[in-house]
């Protein structure tokens, strides 16, 4: 079974048997083969139990793989006094170091460096700051709540689905807008109450097993052609029942009555 990470190989023919790689795909696979032996190197580093002692640094350049998809591991230039040092960041490090920054360094004597933190951002950085690491990432209180606050706002990003799963949602806003292709409620009970309501739609379909309104005042202003198909139709009228047409007919298969005090044809 082929890994979803490794590139499928074609061959020219069957005698040659060589595989055709673009130039692409090699240096994908050197940078992930350097990513990985930079890895191991930093964990025979560390059990190895070599000394290690803090420093502080100025971030001076990201490493050759600064434009990389990770962020988590890859190389940065460190410069502390006259030295400089090829430091890996560390998985507790959530803040995206920049060029410019002024970072804690465990430098190794033998081993790799690793920046820690990032103590103060650097103010030539107008770009925000960035928290990130490499995998899944779950925030967890055990036991309290949870709050993300944003003076200017607070923007939710995802490239698949964002899902929200909670016994009671509550949403309070002056000004709220969707703006969706397809949106589908299912539910078991709905209550809206509002001072104003607009629909404004093409096509508008309802299937409903039993309707009820109660308004004070209707009116509805129908273009071209209103049509209505009932089992049987019911109109009570307390006061005027009053119907004007160019032309009327009313028929009937069988029986037409009219019944009333006065009635006055013609």
């Amino acid at each position: 079974m082929q890994r979803a990470s490794e590139t499928p190989v074609v061959f020219d023919d069957a005698e040659s048997a060589t595989p055709a790689l673009d130039s692409d795909v090699l240096e994908d696979a050197a940078r992930e083969t350097a990513r990985r032996e930079r890895g191991l190197a930093a964990a025979r580093g560390i059990s190895s139990g070599s000394e290690v002692r803090q420093a502080y640094g100025i971030v001076e350049a990201l490493g050759s793989e600064a434009a990389g998809s990770d962020p988590v591991g890859r190389e940065l230039v460190v410069t502390m006094g006259e030295r400089r040092v090829s430091a890996l960041r560390a998985a507790s490090c959530l803040l995206e170091p920049r060029t410019g920054d002024q970072v804690l360094v465990a430098v190794g004597e033998s081993g790799p460096s690793f920046v820690l933190a990032v103590l103060v951002q650097s103010s030539a950085n107008a770009e925000p700051s960035v928290l990130s690491t490499e995998g899944d990432l779950t925030l967890r209180s055990n036991a309290g709540k949870v709050s993300v606050v944003g003076a200017e706002g607070v923007s939710l990003t995802s490239g698949t689905e964002v899902s929200v799963s909670a016994p009671e949602l509550n949403v309070r806003a002056l000004k709220t807008t969707f703006f969706s292709e397809s949106l589908s409620y299912l539910g078991r009970k709905l209550d809206a109450e509002v001072e104003r309501l607009k629909v404004a739609a093409q096509t508008v379909d309802r299937v409903f097993d039993r309707v009820s309104e109660r308004v004070k005042r209707s009116y509805r202003t129908v273009e071209e052609v209103e049509h209505v198909k009932a089992r049987e139709l019911d109109v009570v009228v307390e006061g005027n029942a009053s119907i004007h047409a160019e032309n009327a007919i009313v028929s009937a298969d069988k029986l037409v009555k009219l019944d009333g005090e006065q009635v006055h044809l013609g």
